[in-house]
């Protein structure tokens, strides 16, 4: 098989919490480093689910976002560390 490349480098992964509920928490230290302005929040995505989806394209989708989810899990890892180094 074809060798996969990875976002992330090879170590062991500490339980950690996730960005997303913690997002204000974590825009607080990361905007002020780039000089960045969050603005008003929007909500996007609000409208709820309509029909099914099939496997196929669930399986699709998931290893199309695998590199993602690989790459945010290891931003994850890294911002805790980088808190609790504090």
């Amino acid at each position: 098989g074809r060798a996969r490349s990875s976002a992330r480098p090879h170590h062991p992964r500490p339980g950690c919490h996730r960005l997303q509920p913690c997002f204000e928490e974590f825009w607080d230290d990361f905007a002020p480093r780039f000089g960045l302005e969050l603005g008003e929040a929007v909500r996007s995505n609000s409208t709820e689910p309509d029909g099914e989806v099939s496997e196929s394209l669930v399986a699709r989708i998931l290893a199309d976002n695998a590199l993602d989810v690989e790459l945010y899990e290891y931003a994850e890892q890294l911002y805790h560390a980088r808190r609790a180094a504090r």
